[in-house]
């Protein structure tokens, strides 16, 4: 079994650099999820956060159609510590959100 049975491929958006501030483009912590990875288990945790002053280590764009689908996605994502840790993924700000 493959870790992306049932789950189609997210479409990725180039990344060019950056204009002002990493992060700008995000909407805020409340509308965002973390998953928490232990081992094998993952837990989804909903926001808001308490804002952190926490290295980001980088980053991911992907075109998911909602929320659900970028939860299933970061499931399926290795743990990216050698302990327990966590992946933060939060919506970004479109177009229609600016007017």
């Amino acid at each position: 079994m493959s870790n992306n049975d049932g789950v189609s491929h997210p479409s990725r958006r180039p990344c060019g650099p950056p204009q002002g501030e990493v992060g700008d483009g995000l909407k805020p912590s409340s509308q965002g999820k973390r998953i928490a990875f232990d081992g094998p288990g993952r837990t989804v945790i909903d926001g808001p956060f308490a804002a952190t002053r926490e290295l980001v280590a980088g980053f991911w764009l992907w075109e998911v159609k909602d929320m659900d689908e970028a939860v299933a996605w970061v499931k399926r994502c290795p743990n990216p510590m050698p302990g327990p840790s966590e992946i933060e993924i939060r919506p970004l700000n479109e177009m229609a959100d600016l007017r």
